[in-house]
Protein backbone atom coordinates (compact mmCIF):
# COMPACT_ATOMS: atom_id res chain seq x y z
CA UNK A 1 0.00 0.00 0.00
CA UNK A 2 1.21 3.04 -0.93
CA UNK A 3 1.73 5.91 1.38
CA UNK A 4 1.80 9.96 0.85
CA UNK A 5 4.54 11.68 2.16
CA UNK A 6 5.66 14.93 3.23
CA UNK A 7 9.02 16.06 5.20
CA UNK A 8 9.25 18.55 7.91
CA UNK A 9 12.18 19.65 9.73
CA UNK A 10 12.43 22.52 12.83
CA UNK A 11 15.64 23.91 14.64
CA UNK A 12 15.59 26.59 17.31
CA UNK A 13 16.40 30.39 17.02
CA UNK A 14 19.09 30.75 15.18
CA UNK A 15 20.29 34.39 14.61
CA UNK A 16 21.63 34.58 10.82
CA UNK A 17 22.07 36.72 8.52
CA UNK A 18 21.25 36.98 4.70
CA UNK A 19 24.40 36.00 3.31
CA UNK A 20 24.16 33.05 5.54
CA UNK A 21 20.93 31.76 4.85
CA UNK A 22 21.76 32.23 0.92
CA UNK A 23 24.22 30.05 1.12
CA UNK A 24 22.67 27.45 3.02
CA UNK A 25 19.63 27.61 0.77
CA UNK A 26 21.89 27.41 -2.36
CA UNK A 27 23.40 24.25 -1.21
CA UNK A 28 19.88 22.61 -0.01
CA UNK A 29 18.38 23.34 -3.67
CA UNK A 30 20.89 22.52 -5.69
CA UNK A 31 21.41 18.93 -3.58
CA UNK A 32 17.55 18.55 -3.93
CA UNK A 33 17.75 18.86 -7.54
CA UNK A 34 20.25 15.93 -7.14
CA UNK A 35 17.64 13.53 -5.50
CA UNK A 36 14.55 13.62 -7.56
CA UNK A 37 13.16 15.00 -10.76
CA UNK A 38 10.49 16.82 -8.86
CA UNK A 39 13.32 19.12 -7.00
CA UNK A 40 15.31 20.27 -9.60
CA UNK A 41 13.36 23.29 -10.99
CA UNK A 42 11.37 25.91 -8.42
CA UNK A 43 9.39 29.06 -8.72
CA UNK A 44 7.84 31.51 -6.56
CA UNK A 45 4.38 31.41 -5.53
CA UNK A 46 1.75 33.76 -7.31
CA UNK A 47 -1.71 34.29 -7.32
CA UNK A 48 -2.61 31.77 -9.71
CA UNK A 49 -0.17 28.81 -11.41
CA UNK A 50 0.06 30.99 -14.62
CA UNK A 51 0.94 33.95 -12.60
CA UNK A 52 3.68 31.75 -10.57
CA UNK A 53 4.91 30.09 -13.99
CA UNK A 54 6.15 34.00 -14.65
CA UNK A 55 8.54 33.55 -11.65
CA UNK A 56 11.36 31.00 -12.07
CA UNK A 57 13.64 30.84 -9.76
CA UNK A 58 17.04 30.97 -11.05
CA UNK A 59 19.33 29.08 -8.55
CA UNK A 60 22.33 31.15 -8.05
CA UNK A 61 23.23 33.03 -5.22
CA UNK A 62 22.19 36.41 -5.98
CA UNK A 63 18.88 35.40 -7.28
CA UNK A 64 18.16 33.66 -3.91
CA UNK A 65 19.19 36.49 -2.05
CA UNK A 66 16.70 38.87 -3.85
CA UNK A 67 13.95 36.11 -2.79
CA UNK A 68 15.32 36.02 0.98
CA UNK A 69 15.34 39.58 1.30
CA UNK A 70 11.79 39.74 0.06
CA UNK A 71 10.50 37.29 2.47
CA UNK A 72 11.64 39.98 5.16
CA UNK A 73 9.21 40.72 8.15
CA UNK A 74 8.38 44.51 7.72
CA UNK A 75 6.56 47.08 9.19
CA UNK A 76 3.23 48.20 7.54
CA UNK A 77 3.47 52.44 7.89
CA UNK A 78 7.35 52.25 7.69
CA UNK A 79 8.50 49.01 5.88
CA UNK A 80 11.36 48.57 8.85
CA UNK A 81 12.45 45.24 9.24
CA UNK A 82 12.13 43.05 11.60
CA UNK A 83 15.24 41.40 12.25
CA UNK A 84 14.36 38.81 14.91
CA UNK A 85 11.71 37.28 12.30
CA UNK A 86 14.42 36.30 9.87
CA UNK A 87 13.31 35.50 6.54
CA UNK A 88 10.06 33.34 4.95
CA UNK A 89 9.58 32.11 1.70
CA UNK A 90 7.65 29.71 0.03
CA UNK A 91 8.76 27.56 -3.34
CA UNK A 92 7.13 25.82 -5.90
CA UNK A 93 7.69 23.47 -8.75
CA UNK A 94 5.42 24.07 -11.43
CA UNK A 95 4.58 20.80 -11.38
CA UNK A 96 0.72 19.74 -12.16
CA UNK A 97 -1.99 17.05 -10.77
CA UNK A 98 -0.07 14.16 -9.78
CA UNK A 99 3.76 16.14 -9.60
CA UNK A 100 3.45 19.01 -7.91
CA UNK A 101 5.69 20.18 -4.78
CA UNK A 102 5.88 23.15 -2.45
CA UNK A 103 9.00 23.89 -0.04
CA UNK A 104 8.23 26.28 2.79
CA UNK A 105 11.38 27.81 4.77
CA UNK A 106 11.39 30.02 7.73
CA UNK A 107 15.29 30.60 8.22
CA UNK A 108 17.38 33.27 10.27
CA UNK A 109 14.88 33.86 13.00
CA UNK A 110 16.07 34.20 16.68
CA UNK A 111 12.56 35.89 18.09
CA UNK A 112 12.58 34.08 21.47
CA UNK A 113 8.87 32.78 20.78
CA UNK A 114 9.80 31.58 17.56
CA UNK A 115 12.02 28.76 15.47
CA UNK A 116 12.76 27.70 11.93
CA UNK A 117 11.29 25.10 9.50
CA UNK A 118 11.38 23.83 6.43
CA UNK A 119 8.55 21.79 4.83
CA UNK A 120 8.74 20.03 1.84
CA UNK A 121 5.38 17.98 0.48
CA UNK A 122 2.97 17.67 -2.44
CA UNK A 123 1.35 15.60 -4.74
CA UNK A 124 4.83 14.02 -6.38
CA UNK A 125 5.20 11.79 -3.01
CA UNK A 126 1.80 10.59 -2.73
CA UNK A 127 2.58 7.24 -3.31
CA UNK A 128 6.04 7.16 -1.26
CA UNK A 129 9.27 8.25 -2.27
CA UNK A 130 12.52 5.21 -2.47
CA UNK A 131 14.02 4.67 0.48
CA UNK A 132 17.59 5.94 -0.99
CA UNK A 133 15.86 9.27 -2.24
CA UNK A 134 14.16 9.29 1.42
CA UNK A 135 17.38 9.13 2.76
CA UNK A 136 19.33 11.52 0.56
CA UNK A 137 16.62 13.99 1.13
CA UNK A 138 17.74 13.75 5.57
CA UNK A 139 21.14 14.58 4.60
CA UNK A 140 20.66 17.07 2.39
CA UNK A 141 18.74 18.93 4.57
CA UNK A 142 20.89 18.29 7.54
CA UNK A 143 23.82 19.74 5.87
CA UNK A 144 21.59 22.62 5.10
CA UNK A 145 20.25 23.55 7.72
CA UNK A 146 21.33 22.13 10.65
CA UNK A 147 17.91 20.91 12.48
CA UNK A 148 17.47 19.68 15.69
CA UNK A 149 15.49 17.13 14.25
CA UNK A 150 13.61 16.40 11.39
CA UNK A 151 11.08 13.21 9.98
CA UNK A 152 9.46 12.10 6.88
CA UNK A 153 6.37 11.20 7.65
CA UNK A 154 2.84 10.16 6.36
CA UNK A 155 0.72 13.20 5.62
CA UNK A 156 -1.92 11.75 7.64
CA UNK A 157 0.61 11.59 10.66
CA UNK A 158 1.76 14.59 9.56
CA UNK A 159 -2.09 16.07 9.68
CA UNK A 160 -2.74 14.80 13.06
CA UNK A 161 -0.22 14.70 15.16
CA UNK A 162 1.36 17.74 17.51
CA UNK A 163 4.17 18.87 15.08
CA UNK A 164 7.06 21.22 16.22
CA UNK A 165 10.51 22.20 17.79
CA UNK A 166 9.11 21.14 21.43
CA UNK A 167 7.26 18.51 19.79
CA UNK A 168 8.93 16.02 17.66
CA UNK A 169 7.04 12.73 16.47
CA UNK A 170 8.73 9.70 14.68
CA UNK A 171 6.54 7.85 12.14
CA UNK A 172 8.89 6.22 9.22
CA UNK A 173 12.52 8.40 9.25
CA UNK A 174 13.22 10.25 11.81
CA UNK A 175 17.00 12.73 12.63
CA UNK A 176 17.79 13.08 16.04
CA UNK A 177 20.11 14.90 18.40
CA UNK A 178 18.78 12.79 21.67
CA UNK A 179 20.61 10.27 23.53
CA UNK A 180 18.92 6.80 23.44
CA UNK A 181 17.91 5.34 26.30
CA UNK A 182 18.29 1.83 25.43
CA UNK A 183 19.03 0.07 21.50
CA UNK A 184 16.55 0.39 19.33
CA UNK A 185 13.69 -2.38 19.06
CA UNK A 186 13.41 -4.56 15.84
CA UNK A 187 13.25 -3.72 13.00
CA UNK A 188 14.20 -0.56 13.72
CA UNK A 189 18.01 0.87 12.45
CA UNK A 190 20.48 3.84 12.44
CA UNK A 191 20.69 4.45 9.13
CA UNK A 192 23.59 6.75 9.67
CA UNK A 193 24.94 9.31 12.10
CA UNK A 194 25.43 13.30 10.76
CA UNK A 195 26.12 16.78 12.30
CA UNK A 196 26.15 15.42 15.83
CA UNK A 197 22.54 13.45 15.29
CA UNK A 198 21.49 10.22 13.88
CA UNK A 199 18.54 9.11 11.46
CA UNK A 200 16.81 6.17 12.36
CA UNK A 201 14.45 4.06 9.81
CA UNK A 202 11.38 2.73 12.04
CA UNK A 203 10.74 0.13 9.28
CA UNK A 204 11.84 -0.43 5.57
CA UNK A 205 8.76 0.65 4.05
CA UNK A 206 6.42 3.81 5.43
CA UNK A 207 4.21 3.86 8.11
CA UNK A 208 0.81 3.42 7.25
CA UNK A 209 -0.83 5.64 10.22
CA UNK A 210 -4.08 3.37 10.92
CA UNK A 211 -2.32 0.04 10.68
CA UNK A 212 -2.04 -0.57 14.62
CA UNK A 213 1.35 -2.51 14.57
CA UNK A 214 3.07 -0.30 12.46
CA UNK A 215 2.44 2.63 14.63
CA UNK A 216 3.02 0.80 17.74
CA UNK A 217 6.75 0.26 15.98
CA UNK A 218 7.05 3.94 15.63
CA UNK A 219 6.00 4.69 19.25
CA UNK A 220 8.48 2.09 20.34
CA UNK A 221 11.42 4.10 18.71
CA UNK A 222 10.15 7.37 20.16
CA UNK A 223 9.92 5.61 23.87
CA UNK A 224 13.68 4.81 23.38
CA UNK A 225 14.06 8.46 22.22
CA UNK A 226 12.13 9.54 25.53
CA UNK A 227 9.51 11.12 23.31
Amino acid sequence: MSVALEMVAHWPPRCESLEQCTERLHRYLRELGELHPALRRWYEKGRSRKDALKKPVALDRDSLRRILDAGRNRGDFDGRVFEDLGFHRGLWNGGRAGSAVSLSLTCGRYWEEGSNRVHLGGEAFDHGMAPDTALGLVRATVRAWSPEWMGICSRQAGSKLECGLEHPFVDWIFFHRRRRRAPLPSPSRVAFELDGGECVVVQEEPVAFDDPQQRARSEAVAKVLGL
